[in-house]
């Protein structure tokens, strides 16, 4: 199962396993990163998911 390191807004890094299939956001929101809001659940309407990529594994 892939690995996703998650670095929230305070500045901690946490790895996570990602299952295929899934999006980033729905990864990190079922882990319990509650600053990520995803009201929309992922309909790309509300604009509370943001998510940045480090360009090294874009």
């Amino acid at each position: 199962m892939p690995t996703i390191t998650v670095i929230d807004r305070s500045g901690a890094a946490r790895d996570v396993e990602a299952k295929s299939g899934m999006s980033v956001m729905e990864i990190i929101r079922d882990n319990g990163f509650d600053e990520l809001l995803a009201l929309c659940g992922g309909c790309c309407s509300c604009a509370t998911c943001h998510v940045h990529i480090d360009p090294a594994f874009a």
